[in-house]
């Protein structure tokens, strides 16, 4: 075999393992044999041995098998079946990437299992496109730049008509800030900037961002908890921390620990109902979500909340009343 050969066969053995052996289907030498031979390449094993060797002492993630007197051999893919298919169904589930990005994105995670991988994967169905912005991913690498950095971003932030249209905020005006930390939230990515102006920190939408712009200034890092901001903020809205004490239906347990995890402190109550006491910040949305289980939450406290909640209610109410009686009144007209 000629030195020219040994390097042809590294590369097209690299690149068989890669798309035809997993860890349920590795590959023997005669199968590798037969692959070099149908590119016209005649191979001993003891030079495939040292080409493997080669492979493993470059770091290469080659497993060998050992069964019934022989050896197999499999390339360990980055991703197994199931983590490969998770990462796909977040993908496929974000609300601020465009269908041809969620596209781009399934192909290149294809690309890293082998092909009978591949052919297992389950399709992961479309859902329908929920933003019109093309730059998200590229906005999300600048931001990354810039945070690591310590520079300012500008960029303008613009809200949809009913007619689809961008309607820019505060007239056009250019938001110039320093970012300080990404999060994702519902489907949706967020960038957390500190202003000037303002004197404090506020989140933004990436998707509803245009025309980023990395600029020359650099900023003096500012103080920024993560964690803190965290419990600040439900649904991307921040508020003010506090402890949410309420009564809840037995059904509501798995919802509850599905939105504020497991480290909520619960007590019974009865053999229907159950106590529980939640860190969260007070925000509209928090409030919004908890209106929709109607009878089966009652806030004990904070005040503050109940007030929210009852203050909302009622302003439903009035609003469908004085729906129900504008309609009664032409129903009477005509």
């Amino acid at each position: 075999m000629q030195q020219r050969d040994r390097e042809y066969i590294t590369l097209l053995l690299l690149q068989y393992l890669s798309e035809e052996s997993d860890a349920g289907s590795p590959i023997s030498l005669v199968q590798m044999q037969s692959f070099l031979s149908e590119h016209g390449i005649s191979a001993d094993r003891r030079p495939l041995y040292r080409t493997l060797d080669a492979m493993e002492k470059a770091g290469y993630p080659l497993v060998r098998v050992h069964k019934n007197n022989a050896y197999t051999y499999y390339l360990d893919h980055r991703f197994s079946l199931g983590e490969a298919f998770v990462l796909v169904d977040a993908i496929r589930s974000s609300s601020a990437l465009t269908t041809e990005d969620k596209q781009a994105f399934y192909e290149k995670l294809r690309d890293l299992l082998s092909h009978r991988e591949r052919d297992m994967l389950p399709i992961v169905t479309s859902v329908k496109e929920k933003t019109e912005n093309r730059q998200v991913l590229a906005t999300i690498g600048l931001l990354i730049n810039a945070i690591a950095s310590y520079h300012l971003v500008s960029f303008h932030y613009y809200d949809l008509t009913p007619g689809k249209e961008k309607k820019m905020r505060r007239d056009g005006a250019v938001y110039t800030m320093m970012p300080v930390w990404l999060y994702a939230n519902d489907g949706r990515y967020y960038a957390v900037f500190w202003s000037d102006k303002y004197q404090g920190l506020s989140s933004y939408r990436i998707d509803k961002m245009d025309d980023a712009r990395m600029m020359d200034a650099i900023h003096d890092p500012v103080r920024f908890d993560p964690e803190e901001w965290m419990r600040k903020t439900f649904h991307a809205y921040t508020g003010d921390a506090d402890t949410i004490t309420a009564v809840f239906d037995n059904r509501m347990a798995q919802q509850l620990f599905d939105q504020f995890g497991m480290d909520i402190i619960i007590s019974h109550r009865d053999q229907d109902h159950f106590t529980a006491s939640i860190p969260a910040a007070i925000t509209p949305t928090l409030t919004a979500w908890l209106l929709q289980f109607g009878d089966q939450v009652h806030v004990l406290k904070p005040h503050s909340l109940i007030d929210s909640m009852i203050a909302i209610a009622d302003g439903i109410q009035k609003n469908y009343n004085s729906k129900q009686e504008a309609e009664h009144e032409r129903s009477r007209k005509d």
